[in-house]
């Protein structure tokens, strides 16, 4: 997914608390950037144009009511019932 993302040239900004170093060494660029802290999502919902995400209720919520599109990768049950509702 970050190497698809890297490739894209589109600007991406990835919360990854603990990156491993070969993360930073093989995909940071000038268009993809790590944050250690976590993303305020009203914040982001209202200036990405595609939010890609794990499927939270949080998150989720944040991109429905701004109207943004979504690709969802499952990581827990409740993350999989999130992202069927929305399709």
């Amino acid at each position: 997914m970050l190497g698809a993302l890297k490739a894209s040239g589109r600007p991406t900004l990835v919360f990854a608390p603990n990156p491993p170093p070969e993360w930073m060494d093989s995909f940071a660029c000038p268009t993809l950037r790590f944050s250690p802290q976590p993303l305020k999502m009203e914040e982001v919902a209202t200036q990405c144009d595609l939010a890609v995400g794990d499927g939270t209720h949080g998150m989720v919520l944040q991109m429905l009511n701004a109207g943004k599109p979504m690709l969802l990768g499952r990581t827990h049950i409740e993350n999989t019932l999130n992202a069927r509702k929305v399709m």
